[in-house]
């Protein structure tokens, strides 16, 4: 294995157990786009923790149960089932970097924020 292969599995793997081992994360969303609206600023955030084997994301919408999607190089893809009408994906960056969106299944809406995960 090449040096240049192995520095990015380390990384990765230094960055997995913050998030796997983690109570819970505190996401701040800063940016909030509508629709084909022009984006704005926001504050809404969310806390995004384990639940058994799955995760729960709980904000003053309710909550969303989450399922692991995908993990790549320290970051990860997170997707709930139909809540309430929409779907949603949530990603976090191996530094925190993250977006969500939410998509609406029988009323078609799109909802999409960015900002930052940190351990609360």
């Amino acid at each position: 294995m090449s040096v240049s292969f192995r520095l990015p599995l380390i990384a990765g793997l230094i960055a997995l157990p913050a998030l796997a081992h983690a109570e819970s994360l505190t996401c701040a969303f800063d940016t909030e786009c509508l629709d084909a609206e022009a984006c704005n600023a926001t504050d809404y955030e969310v806390t995004f923790g384990a639940l058994d084997d799955r995760w729960l994301m709980s904000s003053i919408a309710g909550e969303r149960p989450f399922d692991q999607l995908a993990e790549e190089d320290g970051g990860r893809a997170f997707v709930s089932p139909n809540t309430n009408g929409a779907v949603g994906l949530l990603q976090i960056g191996p530094d925190g970097s993250s977006n969500y969106v939410e998509i609406g299944i029988a009323f078609p809406y799109r909802a999409s924020y960015s900002g930052q995960c940190t351990p609360s």
